[in-house]
């Protein structure tokens, strides 16, 4: 028997309600990933990150000076001490989902975190989970741009979204291979200058995650009601190429959808790998009467095929899906 959530979301296909309908946008199809373990189904530590690649449970964790990477019953495969490689005793790992991801390097699988020395210098490293060996980029300056999250694109281009000084202006960099800021990325993963007050003398940046190769950003959601008494629908922030032309990243205008409450609905959501994103539970934002009931994971196309959808339903805006 089709689930309810499947049955609701039939009469919604490819951007439009097959039977005149007047619902509110339904969200991606969940997946049940192999690759994660009980912990990584169900865990608000913000230091966990499940390994996609290794489909066996195993996840690293990453608290202050210590690296380690876990078996799926929580017995250690091996532990570094970041600070015996970079040789700081006042330095510390970025804390955090956003300072952490999974990328290929060569077809070897890393994973990619940061690295601050006194909070007045960060530099990316990543780490060959097979053998350890460890990559240490360049340090950066953080006055010029203060760093807030990775990507990958589909190209499998791993990307640095950061802030500038006065948060209202976002850039995104290539991180190459030795770990070292590159080329800007116009308009990748953010949408800059969006007005916080209703007079708009105040601006802000909002960063997510990129998709569609960087012509799209998913953004933060928020909490909505249609009537005056209760929170009841979720608004999505995204951002899309003004241009209108999505062969790549530019120039981002920021648009909204609105979705109902799902099992599979979020606010927030995060890369983990170039294909796989993942709601932890404990990003949902405050709202005391709605739990998430454990964390949950993407595929990319899902989460691009929803996306061209619902952007399409709501703004006749057509974002070419991807062949998958």
């Amino acid at each position: 028997m089709e689930s309810i959530v499947t049955q609701s979301n039939d009469g919604f296909k490819d951007g439009e309600f097959q039977f005149s309908e007047t619902k509110w946008l339904p969200w991606p199809s969940a997946i049940k990933p192999d690759f994660a373990g009980v912990r990584a189904l169900d865990s608000d530590d913000n230091v966990y990150f499940p390994d996609p690649y290794a489909n066996d449970g195993s996840y690293v964790k990453q608290v202050s000076h210590q690296i380690t990477y876990y078996n799926a019953d929580g017995t250690i495969k091996w532990n570094i001490s970041i600070t015996s490689i970079f040789l700081h005793n006042g330095a510390q790992l970025g804390y955090g989902r956003m300072n952490g991801i999974f990328h290929l390097i060569n077809g070897v699988p890393h994973f990619v975190g940061t690295y601050a020395l006194d909070n007045t210098n960060y530099c990316f490293y990543a780490i060959n989970l097979d053998d350890r060996e460890i990559i240490k980029g360049n340090w950066f300056d953080p006055n010029v741009s203060v760093f807030q999250q990775f990507g990958i694109l589909e190209d499998n281009t791993l990307v640095a979204m950061c802030l500038t000084s006065n948060n209202a202006v976002a850039k995104a960099f290539e991180v190459d291979d030795a770990m070292n800021l590159g080329n800007e990325i116009v308009g990748c993963g953010y949408v800059s200058n969006l007005s916080t007050t209703t007079s708009g003398a105040t601006k802000t940046a909002l960063i997510g995650v990129p998709l569609f190769n960087g012509c799209v950003s998913l953004l933060h959601g928020f909490y909505a009601n249609s009537n005056s008494t209760q929170y009841d629908l979720i608004g999505m922030r995204w951002g899309i190429n003004a241009s209108l032309d999505f062969t790549g990243s530019d120039i981002k205008t920021a648009v909204k959808t609105t979705h109902d409450f799902a099992h599979n609905s979020f606010t927030r959501i995060w890369q983990l790998s170039k294909d796989i994103f993942v709601q932890y539970r404990d990003k949902v934002e405050a709202y005391v009467n709605y739990a998430p009931s454990g964390n949950t994971y993407y595929h990319r196309s899902d989460l691009e095929s929803w996306a061209s959808d619902s952007l399409y339903a709501t703004h006749s805006i057509r974002i070419p899906k991807r062949e998958v």
